[in-house]
């Protein structure tokens, strides 16, 4: 019987989705704005780390008191001091490393693996799928607060669905997609 993969390919697509809009963000935020924040909380730099932590450490399939705390950086996300926090390079290489890492990981399910029960970390969600979209939805939230910190300290911020929308709107509306042309 051959394996379906139309729900992994869902996943990808919006993790490269989300992805693509945390390194937007960090191409964006000028060096002296990346590790500066009024609130500590709202460091770009202290965020990234967090999300790419949780990202690697729940796309594991061990609990996260064995997941190595300082695999990816060698500072905590939330009480380093901020001139301690990776520099955006850093930040870039990182990002590319938990992508190809989760990528190489969600290429290998299909869509019968996503639909069994999580067993790791049922906290997130019942199901694999339902752990993934949690992590999904985790890093979207914290890409959006920081691109309201961004937005208050008045920062280009990263595109939102709007932006992305209309131009999506445009680049078909150009295309013949009926065939009546």
């Amino acid at each position: 019987m051959e394996k379906t993969k139309a729900l992994v390919s869902v996943l990808q697509d919006q993790w490269t989705r989300v992805w693509d809009m945390w390194e937007e963000m960090i191409h964006t935020i000028p060096d002296d704005e990346w590790r500066k924040g009024d609130v500590d909380y709202l460091i770009p730099a202290r965020h990234l780390v967090h999300v790419l932590t949780c990202d690697d450490a729940l796309s594991e399939e061990i609990p996260l008191d064995q997941y190595q705390d300082f695999k990816l950086f060698d500072v905590r996300e939330w009480g380093t001091p901020a001139e301690k926090l990776p520099n955006r390079r850093v930040a870039l290489s990182k990002l590319a490393e938990v992508r190809a890492a989760v990528g190489e990981k969600l290429a290998k399910l299909d869509d019968a693996a996503l639909l069994e029960p999580e067993k790791v970390h049922p906290w997130t969600g019942q199901t694999r799928m339902g752990k993934l979209l949690y992590v999904l939805r985790h890093s979207q939230q914290h890409l959006g607060e920081v691109n309201a910190e961004l937005s208050r300290r008045g920062i280009k911020k990263v595109r939102g669905v709007r932006e992305i929308l209309r131009e999506a709107e445009t680049a078909y509306s150009v295309l013949d997609v009926t065939g009546d042309k």
